[in-house]
């Protein structure tokens, strides 16, 4: 941010205002989904084994079969900018003072939003997850295949489909022009005419 301000005499004073900043901002996630809605893209049945519920009813613990579960990578990228500038002048003639702004800012923001769902292959690779409710931390769950080789995982299209890919841009401008006069009105003295006609 800057500020330049030019004052050559008592009636006129020029101010120009400039400002520009810029960020940057990446954000990754990666995630294991399990559908428990009876859905692993038509392969076979959910079923639900060992099952503890609490006392009001509430599912707590169990170990679910024939769930296809996915990961999911995320990435998330945005560019943002904003540049504005602003040029005032304050000129005096007597009694009268005149404003006159312009102003211009304009805001850019440019985003990449990357979704990859993978699964193991050859489909279907079903499988049984252990879950866990119970306790006051996070729930738990427990697959029993292993998800943590990137290898065995495939970009395909999977019972979610095989992601998306969105590459947003935003431009936002703003303009202004102000002008603005105030006049200064002298009291009249004592014994002067209120009035004058021509």
């Amino acid at each position: 941010m800057a500020t330049v301000q030019f004052r050559p005499n008592n009636s006129w004073t020029s101010t120009l205002d400039a400002f520009y900043t810029k960020a940057k901002e990446y954000d990754t996630a990666n995630q294991l989904e399990i559908h428990l809605g009876d859905y692993n893209g038509g392969y076979d049945r959910l079923n639900v084994t060992d099952v503890v519920v609490n006392g009001n009813g509430s599912f707590v613990s169990g170990t679910a079969h024939n769930v296809y579960p996915l990961v999911r990578g995320m990435y998330n990228r945005r560019d943002d900018s904003i540049k504005a500038l602003g040029w005032n002048n304050e000129f005096t003639f007597g009694d009268v003072r005149v404003v006159a702004d312009l102003s211009w800012s304009k805001a850019e923001r440019d985003e990449l939003n990357l979704e990859n769902n993978l699964q193991l292959l050859p489909a279907p690779m079903l499988d049984s997850v252990t879950l866990n409710f119970a306790g006051g931390n996070f729930p738990q769950f427990t697959p029993g295949r292993d998800y943590s080789d990137f290898s065995k995982l495939y970009l395909t299209n999977t019972i979610y489909g095989s992601g998306y890919g969105k590459t947003p841009h935003v431009d936002d401008e703003l303009k202004g022009v102000k002008l603005a006069a105030t006049f200064r009105c002298r009291k009249a003295s004592a014994g002067s005419p209120t009035s004058t006609s021509a």
